[in-house]
């Protein structure tokens, strides 16, 4: 390696367009194909898109349902899904290559009745708005992916209309703690019970049995199982710890209470 210097710098040297350096992707990649249904629930049908960003490219799907596994078939319109399956697809470019074999699940799901919510949960981490805690859907590991239900500061208050009387043997709600994120789980969950919508009694309380200096994410089911409540709402509390504690590297500031799904089972 030889070093010419010099007592000026020299003006010429890399200024010319064609020494700017490149950056750029290879025209040989595909991309995997993709779904544009916007929910990976559904009540009763839901029509399913492919799509890829690779021009040209061709997709390639297979629908498995009950354990059956037919071989991949091509894809040229959307298509109306009436039960819970898997959808493996792929792309191809002809000689240009392929993309990697992905899979995504729809699941039908049917909501055990409607919910009013008592309390306001964060634009910023919505899980899918009004309904997102009856909708089927369950959180992951990671609370940006949007399954999640957001509350800063507020408690969880949210009160379920079964429509009918039914017998309900079990409650439960899906919650989430990541600390390093001020994220805790709730301190308490208390479940309620009425005919008219309006006045609640039998409560059962659940509270937390994990402290909330454990590292890492973790997620907990509080669960109210117990004598069979003949009833038509369910109320649903979960309390918020409010603040983070004084250890908290975020003491003071407003703490967050994540929830995913209220599960009722009934006969």
């Amino acid at each position: 390696v030889e070093f010419v210097m010099g007592p000026q710098p020299n003006p010429a040297w890399g200024s010319a367009q064609a020494d700017a350096p490149t950056s750029g992707v290879s025209s040989d990649i595909v991309t995997p194909p993709f779904l544009t249904t916007s929910s990976s629930t559904f009540t009763d049908s839901v029509e399913i898109g492919l799509s890829c960003t690779t021009p040209g490219a061709s997709i390639f799907y297979s629908l498995i349902q009950a354990g059956e596994r037919p071989g991949f078939q091509p894809y040229s319109h959307p298509f109306v899904l009436r039960e819970t399956a898997a959808i493996s697809m792929y792309a191809s470019l002809g000689e240009g290559g392929r993309s990697k074999t992905v899979k995504a699940i729809l699941s039908k799901f049917v909501p055990p009745g409607t919910i009013t919510l008592h309390s306001s949960y964060s634009p910023q981490y919505t899980g899918g708005g009004e309904g997102a805690l009856i909708d089927g859907r369950r959180g992951s590991a990671d609370f940006r992916l949007g399954a999640w239900q957001g509350y800063e500061g507020n408690d969880l208050d949210a009160v379920i209309d079964l429509g009918a009387r039914k017998t309900v043997s079990r409650v439960s709600l899906g919650s989430l703690q990541d600390v390093n994120s001020w994220i805790f789980l709730p301190t308490e969950v208390e479940f309620s019970f009425s005919d008219d919508g309006v006045n609640f009694g039998n409560p059962v309380k659940v509270s937390n049995d994990v402290s909330p200096k454990q590292e890492g994410v973790l997620l907990k089911e509080f669960s109210a199982p117990g004598p069979s409540v003949n009833t038509r709402f369910v109320r649903v509390r979960a309390k918020n710890v409010g603040v983070c504690p004084p250890w908290h590297k975020g003491a003071g500031s407003k703490a967050w209470l994540f929830v995913d799904e209220i599960t009722i089972v009934t006969r």
